[in-house]
């Protein structure tokens, strides 16, 4: 009697109930992993929301007091810390989405009626460009920054917009595009081929700022990349390093810093009225309307809404 079928069949039996056992694992852990990173990034976005409210109190004054009793941090001492290679400019930390002032005033585009010489106009464009180019779903086509933000900015003119979710319109010629740039990917890294950010992590609906789109003393690189070109963005951060290394408190250039640094290196690129039109160089950033938080092993995000009481 021949047994070889009977034991291939035995096998063939074995190996599908293992690779279902071990699918069934993987899913599992996948889960586990997945229900973890979310709580974790919930957790932190919670804390950001209680760090927020006790800023808020600090900047009231209702903590004078404790702010006084503490012991002042020496020039010395300040400059020894400035100078560890651990140092980060905050326009490249990672949770610079949470920095309101970081992002650009879409809403400032609204209102303008020549767009075709605005230096605004033209910055909208390349960041979307730098953030999205590359992402088969969104830049399919040329120039499909300019396609989109013409989009954005009818939509924002016909009628009033009070989230990113006013922006999704029907029958719109890229709605299908916007929808997807809104709600963005769980994972994404800016110039590779790893999903894509959602709208509101470097964009904002302000407004009630429509002059100030910009914010130069919170910019993220990504956006001074966007106005100046990566060799000039690099430089400012150069700049701002030494500052910082020289013991400065605040390291990030003032307006006469930077117009003074454009006028003696790169003259033919901005003029003082670009600057002017383009930043607005306060040191106070606008209030938070959200705030995001990403668990550091599994890079997934949560977002919590800031009360206006709060802001």
């Amino acid at each position: 009697m021949n047994f070889i079928p009977f034991v291939l069949a035995f096998l063939i039996f074995i190996s599908i109930g293992t690779h279902a056992f071990l699918q069934k694992q993987h899913n599992t852990i996948v889960e586990q992993v997945a229900a973890q990173g979310a709580m974790s990034s919930m957790r932190q976005a919670e804390n950001l929301i209680a760090q927020h409210q006790y800023d808020l109190l600090r900047e009231k004054k209702e903590l004078v007091k404790a702010d006084n009793d503490e012991k002042p941090v020496s020039k010395s001492k300040r400059k020894e810390e400035n100078t560890s290679n651990t140092w980060v400019s905050r326009r490249d930390k990672k949770n610079i989405i949470n920095c309101e002032g970081a992002k650009f005033n879409l809403a400032a585009l609204f209102k303008k009626k020549e767009l075709s010489s605005d230096p605004l106009y033209h910055t909208a464009a390349r960041f979307l460009k730098l953030l999205y180019e590359g992402n088969p779903l969104i830049s399919s086509s040329a120039h499909f920054e300019y396609q989109i933000l013409d989009e954005l900015i009818a939509i924002g003119k016909e009628k009033e917009i009070d989230s990113f979710n006013d922006l999704i319109v029907e029958n719109s010629v890229h709605r299908d595009v916007i929808f997807r740039m809104l709600k963005g990917t769980q994972e994404y890294e800016i110039g590779t081929d790893i999903g894509y950010p959602p709208l509101e992590h470097f964009f904002t609906l302000d407004s009630k700022r429509q002059k100030k789109a910009l914010y130069f003393s919170f910019a993220s690189n990504y956006l001074l990349t966007a106005v100046f070109g990566e060799k000039i963005a690099t430089e400012i951060n150069d700049l701002e390093k030494m500052k910082k290394k020289d013991g400065s408190k605040t390291y990030t250039l003032t307006k006469q810093e930077l117009c003074e640094f454009l006028r003696n290196k790169h003259s033919q690129a901005f003029s003082q009225e670009e600057i002017d039109e383009l930043f607005n160089f306060s040191k106070k950033q606008p209030a938070k309307k959200a705030v995001y938080a990403i668990d550091d092993k599994t890079d997934i995000r949560a977002k919590q809404a800031v009360l206006k009481s709060q802001s």
